[in-house]
C-alpha cells in the first residue's frame, strides 16, 4: 500500500565491518531492501555485535530477516483480515513481529546451545508508508538525522520496552530524538542518604536481599535521564539473572574500566542474546516517521564507535568530515590527556608538543605517538598496527580530497551525502580507530532522499 503523496524515498546504503583491534572479528552487518506485497518496498539494516565469540551474531545474521519475513506474513493476514490498512495497522503487525521475533532468537540461542552472546539492532525502513520501526537489544545504537546539519531528527512516536512492557509515547507537538538507547549501566550507583550506606551495604549479595523499592535509595552517576538505573533495576528483577533474588552493587569489571552489576564475569551490556543468566534478552521497539521535507541518514553501529567518538558526534562526523578532522585531537582523546599531564615525557620520547592547529601536523604528531609509545601503551601490537593504518588512512584522505575544490565533483567531503556514503562511514571507523577504539568496527548508513515523482 503506497502512501498517497508525490514523494518517493529514494535510499542508498553501504556496510561496513572491520576487525579493529580484537584479535578476531566477532560482529556481523547486514542491509538489505525488499519487497512487501502491502505496504512496498522496505530497507532493512542489522548491526549485531558479537561478545565471547561470533555463534550468536552469525545465527543472527542468518535468521533475523528470514524469520521476520515469516512473522510478518502471518501477522499481516491476521491483521488485514478486515480490510484496513494503514500506518495504525502497519504498527500493530510490526509490533507482533518484533515482540516474537526478539523471543524467537533468543529461543533459538538457547535449543541450538550457542556460547557467548551478541547485540542486535535491526532496522526495518518502510520506504512507501515513511515508517520506520527499530528493534534494539544491548548496546548497539540507532540514529537517523540530517544529513545537512548532522543534528538528529525528532520524529520518535513511541518506545515499548518489552522487558516491562513500559509504552514510552511521545505527543505530536513534542517527538523526541529518533535514536535508540543504551541497555548498560551508566555510572557508580550513590546512596541517596549516607545515613542508610552502613545498612545497605551489609545487604548487598545476601540472598533474597533484593526488593524493588531499594532503587529508590540511589542514584546513578553519569545518569541524568535514570535509564542506567532502570537497567540496572531491570537486571535485579529477572529471576534469570539475579537467581539469589539478592542486592548487588556496580561495580568495575575486572581487568578493565567497563561497570557490571555484580562480582560475576559479566558483559558490559544488560541485554543480550544468548548469554544465557548473565544478561536479560527483550529489548525495545522504536517507532518513527522519516521525514519527507529534507535528506536524512539512518546509522545503525556497534559500541565499538562510541568506545572513543561521542554518541552526538557520530552524525557530526559523517555529514562533515573535513570539519571532523579539524576536532580529531580534543581534549578527551586519551593521548591527549597523557600530553597534557606529562608535556616533558613527551619531548622526551621524540613525540614533540601537540600541535595547536593544522591537521597535517596533529595527524603527524599522533601517528609518532603510535610509534613510539604505542606498545607501552595500547592494548597489543594489533591496535598499534590498527590505529597507525588508521591515521595512515585519514592523511590520505585529507591530502587526496582537502586540496580539491569543494563545487569538484570529485571531491568525497563535499560531494552530496548520498554519493558518498561508503566513503562517510569509513571515515568515520578510521576516525573512531584513531580517536583508540579497540574494539571490532561496525556499521550501517542508509541514505535516504526524498524526491518528487
Amino acid at each position: 500500500m503506497a502512501a498517497e503523496t508525490s514523494v518517493k524515498l529514494i535510499p542508498t546504503s553501504t556496510v561496513v565491518s572491520i576487525q579493529g583491534g580484537r584479535s578476531k572479528n566477532e560482529d556481523t552487518a547486514e542491509c538489505i531492501k525488499f519487497d512487501d506485497s502491502l505496504f512496498g518496498p522496505v530497507q532493512f539494516c542489522m548491526v549485531a555485535d558479537g561478545h565471547g565469540g561470533a555463534a550468536v551474531s552469525k545465527m543472527l545474521k542468518r535468521e533475523t530477516l528470514s524469520t521476520y519475513k515469516e512473522l510478518f506474513e502471518k501477522y499481516k493476514i491476521e491483521t488485514t483480515e478486515q480490510g484496513l490498512v494503514g500506518i495504525e495497522q502497519l504498527d500493530v503487525i510490526i509490533e507482533n513481529t518484533l515482540r516474537e521475533l526478539n523471543s524467537h532468537l533468543q529461543a533459538t540461542a538457547v535449543t541450538r546451545m550457542l556460547s557467548g552472546g551478541s547485540t542486535l539492532v535491526a532496522n526495518f525502513a518502510f520506504l512507501d508508508i515513511f515508517r520506520n520501526y527499530v528493534l534494539n537489544v544491548g548496546d548497539s545504537r540507532f540514529m537517523m538525522f540530517d544529513t545537512e546539519t548532522g543534528e538528529i531528527v525528532h520524529t520518535l512516536e513511541k518506545i515499548i520496552d518489552l522487558e516491562d512492557e513500559l509504552v514510552t509515547e511521545f505527543p505530536s507537538s513534542d517527538l523526541a530524538e529518533s535514536a535508540s538507547h543504551l541497555h548498560k549501566v551508566l555510572g557508580k550507583l550513590k546512596v541517596k542518604n549516607p545515613q542508610n550506606a552502613r545498612e545497605l551495604k551489609h545487604l548487598k549479595g545476601q540472598r533474597g536481599s533484593w526488593n524493588e523499592s531499594l532503587a529508590d535509595q540511589f542514584h546513578m552517576d553519569n545518569d541524568p535521564t535514570g535509564r542506567g538505573i532502570r537497567e540496572w533495576k531491570l537486571f535485579l528483577n529477572n529471576p534469570e539473572t539475579n537467581v539469589n533474588n539478592s542486592l548487588e552493587y556496580v561495580q568495575n569489571r575486572a581487568n578493565d574500566d567497563e561497570l557490571v552489576i555484580g562480582n560475576r564475569q559479566l558483559p558490559s551490556t544488560t541485554r543480550a542474546f544468548g548469554d544465557f543468566h548473565m544478561t536479560l534478552h527483550l529489548g525495545e521497539i522504536y517507532f518513527c516517521t522519516i521525514p519527507t521535507d529534507r535528506n536524512v541518514a539512518l546509522f545503525c553501529g556497534c559500541d565499538g564507535f562510541e568506545e572513543s567518538v561521542d554518541r552526538d558526534l557520530i552524525p557530526k562526523y559523517l555529514c562533515d568530515p573535513s570539519g571532523a578532522l579539524g576536532n580529531l585531537l580534543s581534549e578527551d582523546h586519551k593521548f591527549v590527556k597523557m600530553y597534557n599531564n606529562y608535556k616533558d615525557w613527551f619531548l622526551h620520547q621524540k613525540i614533540g608538543h601537540l600541535p595547536e592547529d593544522g591537521v597535517v601536523n596533529q595527524l603527524n604528531w599522533l601517528q609518532r605517538c603510535v610509534q613510539y609509545v604505542g606498545h607501552s601503551h595500547l592494548p597489543s601490537q594489533r591496535d598499534c598496527e590498527v590505529i597507525a593504518g588508521a591515521v595512515q588512512w585519514l592523511q590520505w584522505a585529507f591530502h587526496k580530497y582537502s586540496t580539491k575544490a569543494p563545487t569538484d565533483a570529485s571531491n568525497k567531503f563535499t560531494q552530496p551525502f548520498a554519493d558518498s556514503v561508503r566513503f562517510r562511514l569509513k571515515f568515520l571507523v578510521q576516525s573512531a580507530l584513531a580517536r583508540l577504539s579497540f574494539d571490532n568496527i561496525s556499521g550501517v548508513i542508509i541514505a535516504i532522499n526524498p524526491t518528487q515523482c
